[in-house]
């Protein structure tokens, strides 16, 4: 029984931890997060590591926003710049 109340206790508080974290990355980043914002991020790696972040905003339309690092990925640069990504 003991062990049950230490796990649950646990549990209870990564959980909490995990939102905390969360919510302080919404908030470090308003013009990206809204407080009427489902955000869905999605990893692609295509040449470049993308972060796909699209803003459902409520009532509204979608936009995307594309971060791109500097630097390719173990690609082959010719590739890229001949337009095929």
């Amino acid at each position: 029984m003991m062990l049950y109340f230490i796990s649950y206790h646990f549990i209870l508080l990564y959980s909490i931890l995990f939102f905390l974290v969360l919510f302080s990355f919404v908030f470090r980043f308003p013009e990206v997060y809204g407080p009427v914002r489902l955000t869905i991020v999605l990893f692609r790696f295509t040449g470049y590591l993308k972060w796909e972040i699209l803003d459902l905003r409520w009532k509204d339309a979608v936009a995307v926003r594309y971060v791109t690092l500097s630097q390719p990925m173990g690609v082959d640069t010719d590739r890229n710049k001949s337009g095929l990504l």
